[in-house]
């Protein structure tokens, strides 16, 4: 892997505070997607919320997305690097 180490950090959110983790991973998979050697930032979620995790814009920066949300959808598809 590429010299990243976990290693503990702090961010500033709207509900103040919070203190996580930053890790590599090997293989990370989203919205139909997988990325690989991708570095996230890991927090201990309050118990009790169905929330499996957040998407940063890091990621959402790599695709065109559309949020349907009265449809209940979310249109994505990968930018292609190349053409930039």
């Amino acid at each position: 892997m590429s010299g990243c180490r976990n290693r503990l950090f702090a961010l500033s959110a709207a509900i103040g505070k919070e203190q996580g983790w930053t890790l590599r991973v090997k293989r990370f998979s989203a919205l139909g997607f997988v990325v690989m050697d991708y570095r996230v930032h890991v927090f201990d979620l309050a118990t009790g919320d169905d929330i499996d995790g957040l998407i940063g814009l890091s990621l959402l920066n790599e695709f065109n997305y559309e949020v349907r949300s009265r449809e209940g959808r979310l249109r994505v598809e990968r930018i292609d690097v190349d053409s930039h």
